[in-house]
């Protein structure tokens, strides 16, 4: 048994939780206050601990290893019913949850996707070109300025895999959509706020210094255009 939690006030303990909840089928619903990520929690003996785990050590009398996690099974934020209580490490309730589809929404793919698209510093029509070079890996990397090691991943599948069908599936619309920047524009955009942070002066002309395509001497300048 905890320092919290004795057999004198583990009885009042309880009826606190339960005069906080609601019932909702086989659930017990917390109605009392909640920590940052949502979770119930309740001060006792003047800590603020979280509701699941004063409960499991008010039922079961001792305390979850390290590494192990009171959760409900149920996966309702609020839940707090025995019922639904059980011990698991975070693998396995990583597991349950990806079994059950919590990180396999169509929704969640896209965004993730496209948040990494927007992350990348090589542009689409230079991975297009890696895919497509006719010669090996190493000749592919040396005309485009790709690392070896990328090219061999990309041309693998392991790496900037092509987006099949409809990007957008899932996602809300908006009555009127702002134009999205292309990929070699949004390249360009970040390569602006690179040399501005480092303060690296433009040309005369307006244009960024040569440095910035340094390495792809031999790949086709209609591809970075987006950098001047």
């Amino acid at each position: 048994m905890s320092l919290f939690i004795t057999d004198a006030n583990r009885p009042a303990i309880l009826a606190r939780i339960a005069g906080q909840c609601t019932d909702e089928g086989s659930c017990l619903l917390w109605g009392g206050a909640t920590g940052h990520d949502g979770a119930p929690i309740i001060n006792v003996g003047g800590q603020c601990r979280r509701v699941r785990r004063v409960m499991w050590e008010a039922l079961h009398g001792w305390l979850p290893p390290p590494g192990k996690l009171i959760v409900a099974k149920c996966r309702h934020p609020r839940c707090v019913s025995p019922d639904c209580l059980c011990c698991m490490s975070v693998r396995k309730l990583r597991r349950l949850d990806a079994r059950r589809g919590a990180f396999s929404h169509p929704a969640a793919n896209v965004a993730r996707a496209l948040a990494a698209r927007r992350r990348a510093t090589i542009p689409e029509a230079v991975v297009q070109q890696v895919r497509v070079f006719e010669g090996s890996c190493a000749q592919a990397a040396q005309a485009t300025g790709v690392s070896l090691s990328h090219v061999k991943s990309i041309r693998a599948g392991r790496a900037r895999k092509p987006l099949a069908g409809n990007v957008w599936a899932g996602l809300p619309t908006s009555p009127n959509p702002a134009p999205l920047p292309t990929t070699d524009e949004a390249y360009g955009l970040r390569a602006e706020k690179v040399y501005a942070a480092r303060n690296i002066k433009k040309n005369s002309n307006g244009s960024l210094p040569s440095s910035i395509s340094k390495g792809n001497s031999n790949l086709d300048q209609s591809l970075v255009t987006g950098l001047s």
